[in-house]
């Protein structure tokens, strides 16, 4: 390259604008020094509204309070990949081929290996007398369905398709909600396996619609049973009833959207809090405008 040419180049890399990430919202989560994940797979909330917060390649769970104290920091034998939190305070984890109890001290009362051949897992829940856990395998998600002392393993539900290595659930009066999100749906199921409901399609996003290749990536419950849906193609979260029935639209993150996990959990104040997994942080979702249906999708 001769000399003018370098010149050249060097006057437009000069000039070229330099891309910056905006800071993090006020009120977002995992950001201060003490609570910041190496890699933040997933979180819930307990039955104080404290976070908690899945470190998989720490094989870390901490405990942080809405204005991102830590609490607690347990340190697990395996890298967590997904968690949720039981009426009785007790604490459900699953990852890296174990899924385990612990109690709300963080102390493992229990501990099983995932069911055989599960590559990871993309969500834990418990009911009444079950233990629920959602694996992906080389045939697709399946969710086995454990008794109250992590045995006797049996998949109650196979076949399920998932983009981008995810396929959400959340257990709520028993019932098994999961959100098929290659379907563009949220299917209902009983403890033992069989399909009771379904609602959603894909179309233009709005009302009971999806957008995107693959919606909605997560779900979460109110206190009062109504349903969440997390999309990450527009990082758009709606409401409905437990039925199907759109509720309304609640917010939605000014950013770009992308093919990935989505948690979202709601606190029994009704904020929705949601996990920007590209930048490893959880961060409030304020209600918004919904975007426009000619938003980009993923």
């Amino acid at each position: 390259m001769n000399t003018t040419l370098l010149l050249v180049a060097s006057v437009f890399l000069a000039a070229a604008p330099v891309t910056k990430q905006a800071p993090p919202p006020a009120g977002s989560i995992g950001v201060s020094s003490d609570t910041k994940c190496q890699l933040l797979s997933s979180f819930c909330l307990d039955s104080q509204d404290r976070f908690l917060l899945c470190d998989q390649m720490k094989k870390r769970l901490r405990v942080v309070t809405a204005d991102d104290k830590l609490v607690k920091d347990y340190d697990l034998d395996f890298g967590p990949q997904v968690v949720a939190c039981r009426a009785d305070g007790s604490i459900l984890v699953a990852g890296s081929g174990k899924i385990a109890v612990l109690d709300a001290q963080g102390t493992k009362q229990l501990g099983a290996d995932l069911p055989v051949g599960a590559a990871a897992t993309t969500a834990v829940g418990a009911g009444a007398k079950d233990i629920f856990v959602c694996c992906m395998s080389k045939t697709g998600f399946a969710v086995s369905r454990y008794d109250d002392k992590l045995q006797n393993p049996t998949t109650i539900i196979s076949g399920l398709r998932g983009c981008c290595g995810q396929m959400d659930f959340k257990v709520r009066d028993d019932k098994v909600f999961v959100a098929h999100n290659t379907q563009f749906k949220i299917e209902t199921y009983d403890r033992t396996g069989k399909l009771l409901s379904s609602f959603g399609k894909r179309d233009n996003g709005t009302s009971q619609s999806f957008k995107g290749c693959c919606e909605p990536k997560n779900i979460c419950f109110d206190a009062k049973g109504d349903l969440y849906t997390a999309e990450s193609a527009r990082w758009t979260v709606k409401k409905f009833t437990a039925k199907g029935e759109y509720v309304n639209f609640i917010g939605t993150i000014a950013e770009p959207g992308d093919c990935v996990r989505a948690s979202i959990a709601c606190t029994k104040d009704n904020r929705i809090y949601m996990l920007h997994h590209p930048r490893n942080f959880i961060l409030p979702i304020l209600p918004g405008k919904s975007p426009s249906t000619g938003s980009r999708a993923t």
